[in-house]
């Protein structure tokens, strides 16, 4: 006899109805039925923007409320104060307060009656009662109360930076962590360049408290607000905003002191003497060495090991400034031997199209694509289309465009089955090679214009361009990518393969390597970059995307130098630890050293 399947408890987000509720557990739930959030988003239109800042809204773990500011990281109050009760650490101090101001209110209601002089004076408004101000307070959504203080010093090696001296700017509460980085950096730039060839760079920067006090792991990441209430709420606390300077410790407000560190190396860019290929000698990777050895008998102070499970929706398309539009997704056929990976359409989209919302304005630009936010249902995307490959600023035509993001979309199916394929030498090797980092998932769509529709704004396509198209070439197709941080990190260019430091780079470069003999020397990954986000795993690392490749035919797609792009990797690598312990082959800049 069968056995009966597992009901759903009380706890559970569910209904009698199959699919609704988002099916998490909350073990605070005391009613049968979907949580509180649920409830909410049900009530509401899924396209309005009401909707979409519900979505946003973070929700207590234990009981399944939602509300649009929890007084602690996935914990509502009254879940907060049971989990304290049942561990013993109550805190009373609410409950004196309480009783200070019940006494303080009866002193005050019981007193004899003054005369007060502010009575008849206007109140003084927060903001300046002038259009401009208005309007940037309608579209922004706060004001200068709002904003968190930022204290920031520059650490070079162990010492502090005198010449660019301290900096202090209030941003938003929104305002992700590595805009503000990259805003210091920018401001102490103006002064760095006046002595220094290269500029100060985030990609070398890390970000620490005041006395060299290291961050909560992965919350550089998170807007300025959660990386304020993370440290806030966290149990060291006193660590990070007890020892403040004089003027930020006066400052009222919320009030972060911080310092951006990069070595010596770091902080002066290249060498100047070195290849411009970006190979390592061997004098050059004993030095760093010898400066890894002196520098290890004095590290930062770590704080605790607490990772932040907090998940921030980044807002979608805003409805009122987007278009509809139908699409259908093509289908990736990939041969789990050889990596032999295509795209499929549909053979007729009847059955297949989806709703989904584009905005109307370009949200980021690269050197060749134009990105536009997109949502499929709850699901926000980045769309992709390229208006330059080589032949002229918004050259590109409908055929051209379909023709070279499936290209750029097969680079990533292939570069994830060359991901798989390498993580699984590295763990039969016993090599400990960074996992925080993937290949982001793709999705390849076309536009589904019917008659009497026109294509949509973001498209760059208007009706009667369209409809001049050979029947042939009639395609509007995006290349989608889950939408996440707009900060980009780069570790290769299209033939510049430099070794980078850390971990993470030379995990990547020893992957680019592995990928080469595993296909032969057929295939070199090239154009490396990334962008912090969630994995799958559910923890932050860095996402790569856009990769483009060299191969031996040269018909991979923009950007493929072909045998020459091979070549030009082959001159410029220089074996890391990770590729000698996996025993790939050794490269001609290893060969070159060799006989040094």
């Amino acid at each position: 006899m069968a056995e009966n399947p597992t009901q759903p408890t009380i706890t559970t987000c569910c209904s009698d109805t199959p699919g609704d509720g988002c099916g998490l557990d909350f073990p605070g739930k005391t009613e049968a039925g979907i949580c509180q959030k649920c409830k909410l988003l049900d009530s509401l239109d899924s396209t309005s923007p009401k909707y979409q800042e519900a979505l946003a809204y973070p929700q207590c773990l234990t009981c399944g409320v939602a509300w649009k500011r929890l007084p602690h990281t996935d914990e509502c109050g009254s879940c907060h104060q049971k989990a304290l009760a049942a561990s013993g650490l109550v805190n009373h101090s609410l409950d004196t307060a309480i009783q200070a101001r019940s006494n303080a209110f009866s002193i005050r209601t019981n007193r004899p009656t003054q005369s007060n002089s502010l009575a008849n004076k206007p109140p003084t408004p927060t903001i300046p009662l002038n259009t401009a101000a208005l309007d940037q307070f309608r579209n922004v959504g706060h004001n200068d109360a709002d904003c968190i203080k930022v204290f920031v010093e520059m650490r070079i090696g162990k010492t502090l930076s005198i010449d660019l001296g301290k900096t202090s700017r209030p941003y938003p509460p929104n305002t992700p962590m590595s805009e503000v980085i990259d805003d210091i950096l920018q401001i102490w730039n103006v002064t760095w360049t006046k002595s220094n060839t290269f500029p100060l760079t985030s990609e070398k920067a890390s970000l620490r408290f005041h006395g060299n006090q290291n961050i909560i792991p992965t919350t550089e990441y998170l807007p300025i607000l959660d990386f304020y209430q993370m440290h806030k709420s966290a149990p060291n606390h006193e660590a990070y905003f007890t020892k403040m300077p004089k003027q930020a410790a006066s400052t009222k407000g919320k009030v972060l002191a911080l310092e951006i560190y990069m070595s010596n190396e770091d902080a002066k860019g290249p060498d100047a003497t070195s290849k411009s290929t970006g190979t390592s000698t061997t004098l050059k990777r004993r030095k760093e060495k010898e400066n890894d050895d002196a520098g290890a008998s004095k590290r930062p102070r770590v704080s605790g090991s607490l990772q932040s499970a907090f998940v921030r929706t980044l807002p979608g398309p805003e409805p009122t400034q987007s278009t509809k539009i139908k699409i259908v997704r093509a289908k990736f056929n990939v041969d789990p031997d050889i990596c032999d990976a295509s795209a499929e359409w549909p053979s007729t989209f009847t059955n297949d199209t989806e709703e989904a919302l584009i905005s109307n304005d370009i949200f980021k630009s690269g050197a060749m694509k134009h990105c536009y936010k997109l949502s499929i249902g709850d699901k926000n995307y980045i769309a992709k289309r390229f208006f330059e490959i080589g032949k002229g600023r918004d050259e590109v035509t409908l055929k051209e465009n379909a023709h070279n993001l499936t290209f750029d979309a097969i680079r990533c199916v292939t570069a994830a089955w060359f991901l798989d394929k390498f993580q699984e030498s590295a763990a039969q090797h016993s090599v400990q090679v960074a996992q925080n980092f993937e290949i982001t998932d793709v999705l390849l769509v076309e536009e589904v214009i019917e008659d009497g529709d026109a294509p949509s704004p973001a498209s760059g396509v208007t009706r009667e361009i369209f409809e001049a198209e050979p029947e042939a070439s009639r395609r509007i197709v995006w290349m989608l990518e889950p939408l996440r941080n707009a900060n980009v990190t780069h570790y290769s260019g299209t033939n510049q393969h430099p070794a980078g430091s850390g971990q993470l780079a030379h995990t990547l470069y020893s992957f680019v390597h592995f990928a080469y003999e595993e296909s032969n020397g057929t295939v070199v990954f090239a154009d490396v970059q990334g962008s912090p986000g969630r994995l799958s795993t559910n923890a932050m690392g860095m996402i790569i995307f856009d990769l483009m490749t060299h191969t031996d035919e040269g018909d991979s797609g923009v950007g493929d130098f072909g045998e020459k792009g091979i070549a030009r990797w082959r001159k410029q690598h220089d074996c890391n630890a990770f590729c000698k312990a996996l025993e790939l082959g050794a490269g001609e800049s290893d060969d070159e050293e060799d006989g040094e």
